[in-house]
């Protein structure tokens, strides 16, 4: 069965940009859900067995705000690999009850350096410690969940968080900057964007295969004990 790449749509423009940088993955699907209808799909049994990784969008909305785009805090016991970009990254700082406000100065718009914090993130790996990042709002990340590390900042905000944890197979990451705009076609974009996302879906096919192997496993057992029992009768 054809594994899966979701991305929730809560307003952004960009969702095409990552579809683009996703499609160097030819033999993975790509599919774009608007926010609205994500509850509706999670609602139904054995709807994510073939999505192996989630990604966020940013989105133009305020999360502060009413009525502002949101998805069941469900989403995070999926067991999914999950990526939050900008507007997505405050969306999962939130639901970990971290805080999320308006930037006194007016946000931050353009080409940021941000400082990589740690070299050992699985979804940096093959990257500089310093990166030039495009950034695009007028909210921040002020504080976070203990979970979650702060890999990055500029001198605004928090820029990169991050928590992975291999015994629980949990790796949700959030990303304040866009690796998806790529300004004049710069090939240092292209290639940040290109190694962010191949990183992630790595991450999210490494998760599949150890789920795979758990459950291959699993049955395994089961078989065995049942074998048993049926032979002690």
């Amino acid at each position: 069965m054809t594994s899966i790449i979701l991305i929730v749509n809560f307003g952004s423009r960009h969702c095409d940009k990552i579809i683009f940088l996703l499609n160097k993955f030819k033999h993975i699907k790509k599919k774009i859900v608007d926010w609205e209808d994500f509850d509706k799909l999670l609602s139904i049994p054995n709807n994510f067995s073939n999505v192996i990784g989630i990604i966020l969008s940013g989105s133009p909305a305020h999360l502060y705000d009413d009525h502002c785009p949101t998805v069941s805090r469900k989403i995070f016991d999926l067991g999914i690999p999950i990526l939050g970009i900008c507007y997505g990254m405050q969306y999962i700082v939130k639901m970990f009850g971290g805080k999320v406000s308006k930037m006194i100065q007016g946000g931050e718009f353009g080409k940021y350096e941000i400082t990589l914090l740690t070299k050992e993130s699985k979804l940096f790996y093959g990257l500089d410690t310093k990166l030039n990042v495009y950034m695009k709002h007028y909210d921040m990340v002020s504080d976070v969940h203990k979970k979650f590390k702060v890999l990055g900042s500029t001198e605004s905000c928090i820029a990169i968080i991050e928590y992975e944890n291999d015994e629980t197979n949990e790796f949700i990451y959030g990303l304040q900057f866009h690796p998806e705009v790529i300004d004049n076609q710069l090939s240092s974009d292209l290639e940040l964007g290109f190694i962010i996302f191949e990183n992630f879906i790595n991450i999210c096919l490494c998760q599949k295969i150890k789920n795979e192997k758990w459950f291959k496993n699993t049955t395994e057992i089961i078989i065995k004990i049942n074998c048993m029992q049926h032979k002690d009768e």
